[in-house]
Parts: structure tokens; sequence; C-alpha cells
């Protein structure tokens, strides 16, 4: 598996691959944005470790760039940014983890062990479902051409959902995306979520919904009983 580690702390990124090389990883290194979108765009990473405060910019920036590529990176985000704004932001903007520095490379190497074991995404500029459109460079939904607008937290439950449509999403990991390792939602949050996006699909008439696949997860379908 081939790692590319962006960080511009030498000393940590040279412990860091050191590390990661000792455990059956190659790893590439990057000390910015620039230097690791050259390195993307050349080289199919199976997983991308990102610090925020580069040289030439925040690297969520990154993860944005990614999106035009046809098969996703796999982004984990380490970073002193450490509030619970910052580690919504990363999440948001496609991250699949988040941790905060300073970190056990033990807890690294498991975070990046799960994170492999998900599937990556394949890109389309756009995706579409029913009536509904995901412009994902916009980061926009329209229903029928119309724009769609959701708050924060159920865009990113439908982004998700979306992104892998007649697919069963599983609930950690839509709680992952959400609301990130260390903000576990309220017990009826999530149930609450999905039924203001059901609410506004039917409204809209998307022609979607949002199965429940009990034990499992929630899967994105068109919705073949009006």
């Amino acid at each position: 598996m081939r790692i590319l580690l962006v960080e511009d702390e030498i000393e940590l990124a040279k412990n860091t691959a050191k590390f990661l090389r000792e455990h059956d990883f190659d790893v590439d290194l990057a000390e910015s944005v620039s230097i690791a979108w050259a390195s993307l765009r050349e080289i199919d990473y199976s997983i991308v470790l990102l610090d925020r405060r580069l040289p030439d910019g925040d690297g969520l920036s990154l993860i944005v760039k990614a999106q035009s590529m046809t098969e996703l990176p796999r982004f984990l985000v380490l970073s002193a940014l450490g509030d619970v704004d910052d580690r919504v932001a990363g999440l948001d903007s496609g991250a699949g983890d988040y941790i905060v520095k300073p970190f056990e490379p033990k807890e690294l190497l498991a975070r990046i062990r799960a994170m492999l074991r998900i599937p990556r995404s394949s890109n389309q500029a756009r995706a579409e479902i029913g009536g509904l459109e995901y412009d994902r460079a916009g980061r926009l939904f329209r229903v029928n051409g119309k724009i769609f607008d959701l708050r924060r937290r159920e865009f990113v439950i439908l982004e998700l959902l979306v992104t892998k449509p007649e697919q069963i999403v599983r609930r950690s990991e839509i709680i992952d995306r959400v609301y990130g390792f260390d903000e576990p939602p309220l017990s009826n949050a999530l149930a609450s979520h999905l039924s203001r996006i059901r609410k506004r699909l039917k409204e809209t008439d998307a022609g979607l919904y949002i199965k429940t696949a009990r034990g499992l997860g929630y899967m994105l379908t068109e919705d073949t009983d009006g």
C-alpha cells in the first residue's frame, strides 16, 4: 500500500514515515499543497495523510481539488487544529477521518487500517438519481432543476448517500462523517436528520426515498411507490 504524507514539519514527517515503512507501507512525502497535488496527479495513492497548516494554504484545499479526480483518494487529516469546528470542517470537506496532534503512532496505524477496509469511491462531475442532481465541484444539490437547500448536517448525510446510490451506507459511516469521532450525537439526532431529508425529498417530488436497513444502515433509492 502506498501512502502520501503531506507534512511540512520535517522531523514529524520523517518519524511518521519511518514508523509506517516499518509496518510495510510505502510512503512518499510532500511539504505543501502544490507538491501534494502534483503527486496525486501522477500516482494512485491508497491513502493521503494530510496536515492542515501548510506553507501554501490549508491542507483541506487538497481534498477539494481531489474531487475532480476519477478515483477519489482516502484522506486522513493530521492537524493541531483540534476544536470541534475544525474537525467538523475537515470531515465535511471529504476527509474520512481526523486525528488531532500530537497523536500516538499506534492509533494512527489503526485508523489507517480501518480506512483501508472501506472501498474507495469512484467520482463523476455530477451524480444523479431520480430527480436529484449533485454537483460535486460546487457542492450543490438540485431537484428537478431547482436548488435544493438543506441544513449543514443533513446536506452531509445526503451527500454521502447520493455518492452511493442503491447501496447500503453503514450507520456508523454516516455518524463518523457527520459528527466526527469525538462528538457523539444525541440518541435520536440521526433519525431526526433523516426524517427531515425524507420530508424535503417528498415535498419537492424528487422521486426518491431513504430506506432503512435495520441493523445495517440506510439506502437512497428511487421511490417506485410514488
